[in-house]
């Protein structure tokens, strides 16, 4: 398109067109085209009111590339969005021929142009308050976004029953680059699409925006902390999105075609669950959890001041907020709650009289949500039916269905105004592998190797066995197999619940589990003999994960107490403890020091080895002193472990095994002896799943444990 900047302005009705810029002024304000549509203007406006066939406009504008008339077309529909907005200007269709450029040099009407949606103006005072000369750019890229991209099949070239048959549901990629590509998040228009990609390596989170239906993606951020959950500003022309690093949380705003960023406010370190703008754009709303299995908060920043504060309706529900989303006229805060990890129901709140309305009570895992595009039901990610997909359900009558063209794997839904649906598509295969110890660099061998997830692998005493989780049957569910992955079972059938964590009894009889059956996180014991399955423990706690005692007479296990309202300060460690249940007789005692997440004996019974919330380290205290107040006295064994790696560390009788986590490595699994008090790298674990468990065979020879194959993320929308 070099002929574009030797191309001397011209007018187009009250339009000042610049070919070498791209762009179009009247009346103050300026629109900038994709260089395509500009070339199609410019052609159509050499031969103003002659008609242009197709095959000409491909020679001139396409330089005689091979191009489809779907690319003409896709062009026509963006620069009749354009001109449909001036008075007196239009492009007309010469049916079988190709089009025609008409204006009327002296329209009737001399009003304001008005522009399309998403296009700001730029006044004095709209230059004021966004505190940048840069404004118009903003708003120009926002246009551009909106209409240079305009998909064919809203051409009015297009025969009616054309169009009829593609208004029915379908779905689309929208990426296709290697790695993950998550959050999605449509402009207000539906024309562009915000991301987050971490490369193919999978290093650095930043925040990417692609045209849809266009090629490449623009690179808005390049920092080395994570950058999440990408939100559009009512007008389309800024971002807003959480920069996280390990100690510090911060919102930041980024014009839609890059620049540099602004700082809005901090925000609590952790993980960042939901991110959105309110219609008006006045505030941001953001849920943030302490680490991946705490409940999140929900915060309404103000945009220009950056001052914070909580709906205290919310605070009463004695649940986390997992993710928030404001309607369309910004009256209702659609949000989905839940009080542990793996259940959640949508809600809805009025801002009008701060009321909270249920609307659905699956108590299910909801893996984010967004309002339709008319503002009457709420579209949600969810496993009510098995495999995740998209429903939406009615905020008139609490009916919920599944959304037409969206398939499995569905997850994260963004709706734009014109009723597009972004979401991503997730491809994953996690094998439970055998790594062995004396030839570090060899690679892990399957143990049990499907197409879907395992994890959490249990070797039993006898060493013959082995239970673990899988998704196989389209649920989270608890099985056992030969230790060589043969002869594979399932023990368990909840169909959906978020089931985890198998732990032998010492005698091999028994498995303790945990699944959030009606809607709490309940601890189970299956008997082997008889496959039947009873709960234990008290009914007001969410349990973790258990581990037995030495002699098979308790389990200890971590949970959260659940609270009629989450307290207004602190950060939740007080809710947390360890709990002493007695499987043959039921009793439930409170066990440990207050913060403790997650706990396993040493060999000979007598040392209490946890983990506490929020922080890395494994600490240990004697058994004796299990319930002692003071924690002054504990010693911090390992200081390396993540939170996320809760799951990932064994006590055995010489050692303390765990994985070491850097961000610029490899996971590594990590010996802790025990007698000698040093510690030392045995291996990396590449691939390691976060939620993976650990066993380590007693003669030192091989770990079991969890890897990702396959952990591929793309965006697809559905029309």
């Amino acid at each position: 398109m070099s002929t574009l900047i030797e191309t001397s302005d011209f007018d187009v009705g009250p339009w000042r067109v610049r070919p070498s810029r791209a762009q179009i002024e009247a009346q103050g304000q300026r629109v900038r085209l994709e260089p395509r549509v500009m070339g199609v203007l410019v052609a159509l406006a050499r031969r103003r009111g002659e008609t242009v066939a197709r095959e000409q406009l491909i020679a001139e504008v396409w330089e005689g590339r091979v191009v489809t008339d779907d690319a003409v077309q896709r062009c026509i529909g963006a620069l009749r969005k354009v001109l449909r907005s001036l008075p007196g200007a239009d492009i007309e269709t010469i049916p079988r021929l190709g089009y025609a450029l008409r204006v009327v040099e002296n329209p009737p009407s001399a009003a304001r142009v008005s522009l399309p949606a998403e296009t700001a103006r730029v006044t004095p005072a709209s230059a004021a308050h966004s505190g940048t000369s840069r404004s118009w750019v903003v708003a120009a890229f926002a246009f551009f976004s909106a209409v240079g991209a305009v998909s064919w099949w809203m051409s009015s070239d297009i025969p009616a029953s054309s169009q009829r048959t593609l208004r029915e549901p379908r779905a689309m990629p929208l990426t296709a680059l290697r790695g993950r590509e998550v959050q999605p998040a449509l402009s207000p228009s539906g024309g562009q699409v915000a991301f987050v990609w971490s490369g193919e390596d999978g290093r650095n989170s930043d925040i990417y925006v692609k045209v849809v239906n266009g090629d490449g993606q623009l690179r808005l951020t390049d920092d080395p902390a994570r950058d999440l959950r990408p939100a559009w500003s009512p007008d389309g022309g800024e971002i807003a999105f959480a920069r996280v690093t390990p100690d510090a949380c911060t919102l930041l705003r980024v014009p839609a075609i890059g620049g540099a960023t602004r700082r809005i406010a901090p925000c609590a370190p952790g993980q960042v669950r939901a991110l959105d703008w309110s219609p008006d754009g006045r505030q941001l709303a953001i849920a943030t959890a302490r680490d991946d299995l705490a409940p999140a908060s929900l915060r309404l920043v103000d945009v220009r001041s950056g001052e914070a504060r909580t709906l205290s309706a919310l605070e009463t529900l004695g649940a986390g907020i997992e993710d928030a989303r404001f309607s369309p006229d910004g009256a209702l805060l659609a949000f989905t709650a839940g009080r542990a990890l793996g259940v959640e129901d949508v809600h809805v709140y009025r801002f009008e009289d701060r009321t909270v309305r249920r609307l659905t009570f699956d108590q299910l895992k909801v893996h984010n949500l967004d309002w339709a595009a008319d503002g009457r039901a709420i579209v949600f990610s969810s496993n009510r039916g098995g495999p995740f997909r998209l429903w939406q359900v009615s905020l008139d009558d609490a009916a919920a269905s599944l959304v037409a063209g969206a398939g499995d794997a569905a997850d994260d839904p963004s709706v734009a105004a014109n009723g597009r649906i972004a979401y991503e598509v997730w491809r994953e295969d996690a094998e439970i592998v055998r790594f062995d110890l004396a030839q570090p660099q060899a690679a892990p061998q399957p143990v049990l190797a499907t197409t879907r997830f395992e994890w959490d692998a249990s070797v039993a005493p006898d060493g013959e066995r082995i239970a673990y989780v899988s998704d196989e049957s389209g649920a989270a569910e608890v099985w056992v197999a030969g230790r060589d992955g043969r002869s594979p079972q399932r023990l368990t059938a909840f169909a959906g619940p978020y089931t985890h964590a198998p732990r032998w009894s010492p005698d091999g009889s028994q498995l303790a589990f945990v699944s959030p059956v009606n809607g709490r996180m309940n601890l189970f014991v299956l008997a082997l003999a008889d496959g039947r399955a009873r709960r234990i423990g008290a009914d007001d706690v969410d349990y973790l994960a258990p581990a037995w005692s030495r002699d098979g007479t308790a389990i200890v296990a971590g949970g959260r107490r659940i609270r009629a309202a989450r307290p207004p300060t602190g950060d939740g460690r007080e809710e947390h403890s360890l709990w002493r249940i007695a499987p043959a007789s039921g009793t439930v005692a409170a066990f440990g020091p207050a913060g403790a997440r997650t706990a396993q004996f040493s060999a000979d019974g007598s040392q209490l080895y946890y983990t506490r919330v929020g922080m890395p380290g494994v600490w240990r205290r004697g058994v004796s002193d299990a319930n002692a107040a003071a924690e002054a006295g504990d010693e911090r064994v390992v200081a390396e472990l993540t939170p996320v790696d809760w799951n990932n560390w064994l006590v055995t009788a010489s050692a303390i095994w765990y994985v070491r986590r850097t961000p610029s490595a490899e996971p590594e699994l990590m010996r802790h002896d025990l007698a000698a008090r040093t510690t030392r790298a045995v291996r990396a674990l590449p691939g390691l799943l976060y939620k993976s468990g650990l066993w380590v065979s007693p003669d030192e020879r091989e770990v079991i444990a969890t890897v990702v194959l396959t952990a591929e993320a793309d965006l697809h929308m559905v029309e």
